[in-house]
């Protein structure tokens, strides 16, 4: 069964055809039924949940997930060696997160964060997989924080990021991902500062929210992130909410929130995005006195908002 099952995991390996992957599952399961006490038997299941997450990566079937979970959990107590119990947990630990993504029970991230924590406590600092386990703890207590609003999850995860980048330099192909993901972590603490020094009611609010709507612009233009385009748009609107229209400010916070739309248009082409950003153009040029410098710069957005 064994032999079978990894004729047909080359088989994949070359061809990609996923009825191999399913037919090696199968034997698989039944290898794991007939050697239950046999030595073999922590390796059969980590070649079933190697399998389960291949179908996993292709099919989406989350069900795979959950069967590799509790398989998982059953290879803990066999594991015999440091080396083989923190690589079950890895994969524990990856995979919870993975259906904590389809499923959204925040107790998966919380497990997760343990078995990330027991491995790093068994790893020296300059162990191979130390980088990649520090980074993967640091974006679990990230989607935590995401999820419960805890701010010491973000203070945590900074200081994981900031290990993981110390320990991936030079030229490590994995440098710029720990930049980009400390860079996050950090945005995401410079913005609950901000906010929770410049309450709603404060008068530097409208521009705090401004700035931060900014740095996420210049994050989008960098990276290409949406979920930043996304956010921007939020605040951009609370902006333009709090600078009602006989504030200054109000024509250039109608431009803003325009402008972003329309990039936002471009990258999904709803035409909602388009309509809007064109009717706060209108507004903003509407507002604005005749002889503001602004004004030609509203005047030429709004002439490329109604040629797209």
């Amino acid at each position: 069964l064994i032999n079978l099952a990894n004729a047909l995991s080359a088989r994949y390996e070359k061809l990609q055809d996923i009825s191999d992957v399913e037919e090696l599952i199968a034997y698989l399961r039944e290898a794991l039924l007939l050697s239950d006490g046999h030595p073999s038997h922590l390796r059969n299941i980590i070649n079933l949940v190697q399998g389960l997450r291949i179908r996993y990566e292709r099919l989406g079937d989350i069900s795979g997930v959950e069967e590799a979970i509790i398989h998982l959990r059953e290879a803990l107590p066999l594991t015999r060696s440091d080396e083989f119990h923190s690589a079950t947990l890895i994969n524990l630990a990856g995979n919870l997160c993975t259906r904590y993504g389809v499923l959204g029970d925040i107790s998966d991230v919380e497990e997760a964060i343990i078995y990330y924590q027991k491995v790093l406590s068994l790893f020296i600092v300059s162990h191979p997989r130390c980088p990649f386990c520090l980074s993967n703890l640091a974006e679990a207590l990230r989607t935590r924080y995401r999820k419960l609003g805890n701010i010491p999850d973000v203070e945590e995860a900074i200081i994981y990021n900031r290990d993981a980048l110390s320990l991936r330099t030079g030229s490590h192909p994995d440098r710029l991902n720990s930049l980009v993901n400390l860079a996050e972590t950090l945005r995401t603490r410079y913005r609950e500062l901000t906010l929770s020094l410049v309450g709603v009611s404060h008068p530097l609010h409208p521009l705090a929210l401004n700035n931060l709507a900014a740095a996420l612009s210049t994050h989008y233009s960098r990276l290409g992130n949406t979920f930043n385009m996304e956010e921007e748009i939020v605040y951009l609107r609370e902006v333009l909410f709090l600078r009602i229209s006989n504030h200054p400010d109000h024509p250039q916070s109608l431009s803003n929130l325009a402008g972003t739309l329309l990039t936002r248009f471009k990258r999904s082409g709803s035409i909602s995005d388009l309509q809007e950003g064109i009717c706060l153009l209108k507004e903003a040029l509407f507002i604005c006195h005749s002889d503001a410098p602004e004004q030609s710069v509203y005047i030429h957005a709004l002439a490329n908002g109604l040629f797209r």
